[in-house]
């Protein structure tokens, strides 16, 4: 299809992609779609590829930008109806780590959002699940995040929404390692040498 152009990547085993005998679902995904272009891989190391790096190492807070425009103004609403927020806009609050900046509330450096902040779905949804974001780790995320807001629990509302990302569990692979072999009971010599028990717990009440 068209002129035959050359690829540049700083990943040396996507040289070898299209040799590959075994394929999951999603490789075979792709394969079907790049084989219609006329291409060669070539390899380049990470430290020359700088034009590259440049176009794909966007900021980590770039992610955040698919909020509601109107984050801002639920943000005051929600702060209208904390106790705690209220009285830190009143200057009740004697903690130099709270400071008002054009009546948002910071910790800090960071953005505060109250316990049960609806706003706090919505970052979490922007930081892992939006295309920019790409489903990145417990780690990515977290940085995401942390460089602009800043909530109670925030690190384990991070952990939590990682691990319970479906499109995760589904494509991503499991980093455990395999149990191993079953291993057999032993042949008894004679009845009632062995006796074992099951419990099953947890059942409805009829």
């Amino acid at each position: 299809m068209g002129n035959r152009f050359r690829v540049r990547t700083d990943h040396n085993n996507i040289k070898f992609f299209l040799e590959q005998k075994q394929l999951h679902e999603r490789q075979q995904k792709w394969i079907s779609k790049i084989q219609a272009y006329d291409f060669d891989i070539e390899y380049v190391n990470g430290k020359n590829n700088v034009v590259a790096d440049a176009l794909s190492h966007r900021p980590a807070t770039l992610s955040l930008m698919s909020l509601d425009v109107d984050w801002r103004a639920r943000l005051l609403v929600e702060y209208s109806k904390d106790r705690f927020a209220c009285e830190v806009l009143d200057g009740q609050v004697a903690n130099d780590r709270y400071r008002v900046v054009n009546e948002i509330i910071y910790y800090r450096d960071w953005i505060f959002l109250i316990e049960g902040s609806q706003l706090k779905k919505k970052i979490l949804q922007a930081s892992h699940d939006s295309p920019m974001a790409s489903h990145q780790g417990f780690a990515k995320t977290y940085r995401a995040i942390r460089e602009r807001f800043s909530w109670k629990g925030l690190k384990e509302d991070v952990l939590q929404h990682v691990r319970e990302c479906d499109f995760c569990q589904r494509n991503k692979g499991g980093m455990s390692h395999l149990a191993g072999l079953l291993q057999p009971l032993p042949i008894l010599e004679w009845k009632w040498e062995s006796i074992s028990m099951d419990f099953i717990t947890g059942l409805p009440m009829v």
